[in-house]
C-alpha cells in the first residue's frame, strides 16, 4: 500500500486513513487494500448517510463506508455486497441518498 503508517494517498482521492474497525471488517469480511481503492475510485452507487454523516462507494462487490474531514477520507468501515445490501434495503427510506448510481451503461 502506498505511504507509511496510518495515512496514505490515492492518486486523486487525497489522504485515506482506515480505522481500526475498518481494518478488523476488512479481515474478516476478506476485502483487500486492493478492493478498497477500486471501490473508492470507481463505484457504481454513491450514497450518503444523512444519520451518520458518511458516504457509501459501492462498486458492485465492495461498499467502502468513510468520512471525509478535508483533506483526509477516513474509512469507518468495508462491507460485502450482501451487506450492502441487506442495509440499504432496510433503512434506505429513512437515512441515505442515492447521490449517484451508475449501471455500467455507455452514454
Amino acid at each position: 500500500m502506498p505511504g507509511t503508517g496510518k495515512h496514505w494517498i490515492i492518486p486523486g482521492i487525497r489522504y485515506v486513513r482506515i480505522t481500526r474497525h475498518a481494518r478488523e471488517r476488512m479481515k474478516q469480511r476478506r476485502v483487500s487494500e486492493q478492493e478498497l481503492i477500486e471501490a473508492l475510485r470507481n463505484p457504481l452507487e454513491h450514497a450518503y448517510d444523512k444519520a451518520n454523516d458518511v458516504y457509501i462507494a459501492f462498486n458492485g462487490s465492495v461498499a467502502v463506508v468513510y468520512a471525509y474531514h478535508p483533506p483526509i477520507i477516513e474509512i469507518v468501515t468495508v462491507l460485502r455486497e450482501k451487506e450492502y445490501r441487506h442495509l440499504v434495503k432496510r433503512l434506505s427510506n429513512r437515512r441515505y441518498k442515492l447521490i449517484r448510481q451508475d449501471m455500467g451503461q455507455d452514454n
